[in-house]
């Protein structure tokens, strides 16, 4: 509807210019200021269906049109000042009309611009917002993690063996972790070898005779040597330790279990998906690393 109408006032226009046009052409001097006055409307009308541009040249149509009747008006010795006010409006309409036209432009796209700025803080707001609500929820699941991680601390005291102590430490720590992964102690202090690995299923604990059976990794021994943690998240992917056939676990962290200034193992847990850890999950690991050290250190405590 709008097109349709915006395309009949454009014909009317040009209608009308080239009627007022003819009109000057053809009538007697009575008419001449009358038609030049009526060019007024082509020339703001113009403007508004066609376009400054096209506005400048009905502007000139009139101008031609209003010395068409300076020369006629010449000829039939009249006055010529009303006929050049009127061609001095034609310039003055025109330029109110830009003028007009230009501030309702800058008005538009100073709203635009302040709504497009208004818009940006909004989303910048909502993505805050959405960033507290992610940390507030990141922060609830580490308390909730570290509470269940006290839980299994005070638990210890109604465990009087070693091996059930261990067993009952990893067992619920691995239930912290959940889905596929695997958590695996693994000992070597005062010729003594043990392996304890729990996953979400079941535990074990065994002694081995030496300390090739606890199949030490790479990254195991260099936790040991080196006394660090280690975050790897791609086995398939790590330059640092050989992988070994068959590789099904993806995702590592290893730290090293202290006692008394001394490295007695290495506590680690692995996944089979890439990816898995982060830092936090490597300082949380470090924690449960210092509660078995004191597991280990008052067994050989009691030992003495």
């Amino acid at each position: 509807m709008k097109k349709m109408f915006v395309m009949f006032l454009k014909v009317v226009v040009i209608v009308f210019t080239v009627a007022a046009f003819y009109s000057v052409l053809k009538l007697d001097k009575s008419w001449w200021l009358a038609v030049l006055f009526a060019f007024n409307f082509p020339i703001a009308a113009s403007y508004f269906v066609f376009g400054a541009g096209a506005s400048a040249v009905f502007l000139a149509a009139a101008m031609a049109a209003g010395i068409i009747v300076i020369m006629k008006s010449l000829a039939a010795h009249t006055g010529l000042l009303p006929v050049l006010f009127e061609m001095a409006g034609f310039v003055i309409v025109f330029i109110m009309i830009k003028k007009a036209a230009d501030i309702n432009h800058y008005f538009i796209f100073s709203v635009k611009d302040e709504m497009m700025s208004m818009e940006g803080g909004y989303t910048a707001n909502l993505v805050e917002k959405e960033n507290l609500i992610n940390a507030v929820k990141s922060n609830r699941a580490k308390l909730e993690k570290y509470r269940m991680l006290g839980e299994v601390y005070e638990g210890l005291d109604s465990h009087n063996t070693f091996s059930s102590k261990i067993r009952y430490v990893l067992r619920n720590v691995i239930s912290i972790f959940h889905q596929e992964r695997t958590i695996s102690l693994l000992i070597a202090r005062d010729g003594r070898f043990i392996k304890v690995e729990a996953d979400k299923d079941d535990d074990i604990l065994s002694g081995e005779k030496d300390q090739e059976g606890l199949d030490l990794r790479g990254f195991d021994e260099w936790v040991m040597k080196n006394r660090k943690s280690i975050l790897i998240s791609d086995m398939h992917k790590e330059v640092r330790f050989k992988g070994e056939d068959g590789e099904k676990n993806r995702s590592v962290i290893c730290v090293p279990v202290v006692v008394a200034g001394e490295t007695a193992g290495v506590l680690r847990v692995s996944s089979e998906k890439p990816g898995v850890f982060d830092r936090e999950d490597l300082r949380f690991l470090d924690l449960i690393a210092e509660i078995t050290a004191k597991v280990i250190s008052g067994e050989t405590a009691n030992a003495q």
